[in-house]
């Protein structure tokens, strides 16, 4: 019998799609039913369960494998709020050397974990928190062969008392894995803004040694607008797709002028170009005249390019040329096809 909730919401999770090889992003639910009871589901499955939930609100998890496997333990106090120290139970073992602790007072420094664990990589922010200065300070770590055997870190920063980040960052990047070890490392404002110059960097061998692979700036005055030349990696950056986008913005924060696409074959550390083309002047970053782009799945094992035009509104014209090099065979095979 299909139990009827009461009320729901919806969040954004990331998850790894295996058959890809890439991180997706993908809404979830949260529904709450009679008798205390919260349904998380993600893709039409139910993926957890909460019987006798007791707090206010639920917890929000960042991707699937938080739902499934993190649980809080701890007491509730007035107005079903969270009191005291709260462990960590990860898929049935508990984590002895980190934790939560709620207080409306502080008086020492306090070590708080924010995970972000998924099965392709193991990480942990920890927030050292020092209330009497009011700012707190975050350390992200890579985890070791065990789980509270942190081994390295890879990122950090502070925040100010409203919990806006402020001064100079490392951060990972959202889709962080094992075979996409990526930080940026720029500066924030007092209001929590981007300014400034931005370093992208990429740890290819899962050594520690992380390498300028782009980067640009960020507009000093209006709000996180990427302004002048930048290199960007392209949305499903890894090992495998090792992609940049090297162009100009305008004032306004649009692409302008021309942009190349470059390719780095794995195992190796040299940018080629392999395709670009050109935005007009215009606002609205439309793509004019020719081009060559990526087919939307190419990786080392599927190098394939289409070669066509835009006309002045944006729109494909005429015939478009499909190369393909797979698996590095040594000859280019090219296919025409027309475009409406």
């Amino acid at each position: 019998m299909r139990r009827q909730s009461i009320y729901s919401q919806e969040q954004e999770c990331l998850f790894f799609d295996s058959f890809t090889t890439r991180w997706l992003k993908k809404k979830y639910q949260i529904q709450f039913v009679k008798e205390k009871e919260i349904i998380y589901i993600f893709n039409g499955q139910i993926a957890r369960q909460i019987q006798n939930f007791s707090s206010s609100e639920p917890d929000i998890f960042y991707n699937l494998e938080q739902i499934k496997y993190l649980e809080w333990i701890g007491k509730y106090g007035n107005n079903f709020k969270k009191t005291a120290k709260w462990g960590i139970n990860w898929d049935g073992q508990i984590l002895q050397k980190v934790g939560r602790y709620y207080s409306k007072i502080f008086y020492f420094i306090l070590k708080n974990i924010i995970l972000r664990r998924w099965e392709k990589v193991r990480l942990m922010e920890i927030i050292n928190y020092e209330l009497l200065q009011n700012i707190s300070q975050v350390d992200v770590f890579e985890e070791g062969e065990y789980y509270d055997d942190l081994k390295i870190v890879i990122g950090c920063g502070c925040y100010e008392e409203s919990q806006k980040k402020i001064g100079r960052w490392i951060e990972l990047r959202d889709s962080f894995w094992d075979r996409a070890q990526v930080t940026y490392n720029g500066e924030y404002n007092k209001k929590g803004k981007k300014i400034g110059y931005w370093d992208i960097n990429f740890d290819r061998w899962g050594d520690g040694k992380y390498k300028h692979i782009g980067g640009g700036l960020y507009s000093e005055r209006e709000s996180q607008i990427k302004i002048g030349k930048w290199v960007e990696l392209d949305e499903e950056f890894k090992w495998e797709k090792q992609v940049t986008y090297e162009g100009e913005y305008n004032m306004k924060g649009m692409k302008v002028g021309r942009w190349d696409i470059s390719y780095c074959v794995r195992g190796e550390w040299q940018y080629k170009q392999i395709g670009g083309g050109s935005y007009g002047e215009e606002e609205g970053q439309i793509k004019i005249g020719r081009w060559v782009e990526l087919w939307e799945r190419f990786q080392w094992r599927a190098q394939v390019t289409y070669n066509g035009e835009y006309n002045i509104t944006g729109m494909k014209v005429g015939r478009q040329q499909i190369n393909k090099l797979l698996y590095y065979i040594v000859y280019l095979q090219q296919i025409e096809i027309s475009q409406i």
